[in-house]
């Protein structure tokens, strides 16, 4: 095995292992063509984190978070059981980061626990990033497998205004390599439409739109 693939290997086996044990949901058989619902059936996600991740209006889900209806852990953690059961079925994500996105969260809900005000106007909420946009101590990879291993020492401008606004960066989207059209990446898993699972999709962005088809997701961020 040459030293790329060797390298290949050990970044897929990684992202392997960010994900939490206890989120390992069965996975359909092969010749099932649509995975919409699994999401739903797969009794990984409770009836409250369902209700939660099947909000599609975002000012009602802002306004929950800000309230304290909602906690932002509890919210981060449905979303991302969500994307992560979408990640198994379609191999969506780049970079998972759990514990890091929960710990931002209870940050956020310790504010306004101990002010009783929100952080800005994007307080408590979960935003999924393609994986071009920094975020420090992460690799931002692009596909490229001669990236694994570079580190960013600093998050991007985005990325800080997220955080500034109260945002809960929690997820970062697959792309092709260097944002061009192929699907198949040398980095990561062959990426697959959850309504059609023989096919791929073909563009920057699509790993984006494959969260969205395998359910309600919170905003991302994507050029």
């Amino acid at each position: 095995m040459s030293d790329w693939q060797t390298r290949c290997s050990a970044r897929k086996q990684l992202q392997l292992d960010a994900i939490p044990p206890a989120w390992l949901v069965p996975l359909p058989p092969d010749d099932e063509r649509s995975v919409i619902q699994t999401p739903s059936v797969c009794g990984l996600l409770t009836p409250r984190e369902l209700e939660i991740t099947n909000t599609i209006d975002i000012d009602l889900l802002l306004l929950n978070l800000r309230t304290a209806q909602w906690s932002s852990v509890e919210v981060t953690r449905a979303f991302y059981k969500r994307a992560i059961v979408a990640q198994q079925l379609t191999n969506c994500l780049t970079e998972i980061f759990v514990e890091r996105a929960l710990a931002r969260a209870k940050e956020v809900d310790d504010h306004l626990h101990a002010t009783g005000q929100p952080i800005g106007p994007l307080h408590g909420l979960p935003i999924s990033l393609k994986d071009q946009f920094t975020i420090k101590g992460l690799e931002t990879i692009m596909g490229y497998a001669g990236w694994i291993g570079r580190y960013a020492q600093s998050d991007c401008v985005l990325v800080q205004l997220l955080y500034e606004c109260g945002a809960v960066p929690f997820v970062r989207t697959n792309v092709p390599q260097t944002l061009m059209v192929r699907a198949e990446i040398t980095t990561s898993r062959r990426h697959f439409k959850p309504h059609l699972t023989f096919s791929t999709p073909l563009r920057s962005g699509a790993r984006r739109s494959i969260m969205c088809s395998v359910g309600p997701q919170t905003p991302t961020i994507a050029t």
